[in-house]
């Protein structure tokens, strides 16, 4: 059991290096109006991963189960190279001078994965409170995947194919769509589309307890499906927007530890809401949950843009005056 305990330590802490990083060069590529677009891209990949990778490791398993990892592992060691020798390096120069000389250097920032809490509760209270106002989605990924297949033993028999049938058919539903609602919304207001998909999920939490048909329940899959969609990208393209140039890997960390609350921290308050009531409770408590959290994330993000904007527009004024 502890091999298992270090190597799922070791897939956290390797996640938590990753997606800060990647979003971070992704901001840095990518001009602003195409950021939710490529976030999209990237959840696609995600999801084609997700759709198929199961089903070609249990063909293999079949044959060989070491062989399945051995390639897995291999494919990461590819990975490795690609990143090390195509992938550009794109963290911002920094200009310095040597005490005593007027000689420049030049080297790179950290991309901002330096910080630490004690901002969050002073010069970075706004990225805080986006942060914390997912948790409620979090909750509902982490519950998802842990109390709706117990839940769902309780209204529909032989629940260990639902289940399965239902991640499949949401991977592929975001393969098919994603690209195409990125798009169909790059142009809106961002903090318009993420209360969206707030409310999307109230709806989904509200099908996941109800449900007592395969087809309301496949329903609710697909509005699931469309709720992660817009909010995902949106929500990484708002934070994107908010952080300096040296402080997007710094952002994108802070983000990224509320998923990691949620998985953390949902199964432990949805097991115990199961024992003391039963899923249908779980779940009408989530949704109202979604729905508030939904609400603050709407005006803590429609101000922060009317706040951008408006700096944005007095930068302007100056440089015509000037």
């Amino acid at each position: 059991m502890w091999q298992y305990a270090a190597v799922s330590i070791v897939t956290g802490a390797g996640s938590a290096l990753f997606m800060p990083a990647a979003n971070a060069q992704m901001t840095d590529m990518v001009r602003e109006e195409r950021r939710a677009e490529v976030f999209a891209l990237m959840h696609t990949g995600f999801n084609v991963g997700a759709a198929v990778g199961p089903i070609l490791g249990m063909l293999m398993f079949r044959w060989n189960p070491t062989v399945v990892f051995l390639i897995a592992a291999f494919s990461f060691l590819v990975n490795v190279l690609l990143v090390s020798f195509k992938l550009p390096e794109t963290a911002p120069l920094v200009l310095t001078r040597r005490s005593g000389g007027g000689n420049v250097r030049t080297g790179r920032t950290d991309n901002g994965q330096k910080g630490g809490l004690r901002p969050l509760f002073t010069s970075e209270r706004l990225l805080l409170s986006v942060t914390l106002l997912t948790l409620p989605v979090s909750f509902l990924y982490a519950l998802a995947e842990t109390a709706l297949p117990i839940h769902l033993g309780t209204r529909f028999a032989h629940p260990e194919n639902i289940f399965p049938s239902m991640i499949a058919f949401n991977g592929l539903a975001v393969i098919a769509l994603q690209i195409w609602i990125a798009r169909r919304t790059e142009g809106f207001r961002s903090y318009a589309v993420v209360g969206g998909s707030y409310l999307c999920f109230a709806v989904v939490a509200l099908g996941y307890g109800y449900s007592s048909v395969l087809l309301a329940l496949f329903a609710a899959e697909f509005v699931f499906t469309i709720g992660e969609m817009l909010n995902g990208p949106h929500l990484q393209k708002v934070i994107s927007l908010m952080a300096a140039e040296e402080k997007r890997g710094y952002y994108f960390a802070v983000f990224g530890a509320s998923r990691l609350l949620g998985q953390g921290i949902g199964p432990m308050l949805g097991g115990l809401a199961l024992a003391w009531t039963n899923g249908e409770t779980l779940f009408a408590l989530l949704a109202a949950l979604l729905l508030v959290a939904g609400f603050a994330q709407f005006r803590v993000m429609r101000k922060e843009e009317r706040a951008r904007n408006g700096a944005g527009m007095r930068q302007d004024s100056a440089g015509l005056s000037l």
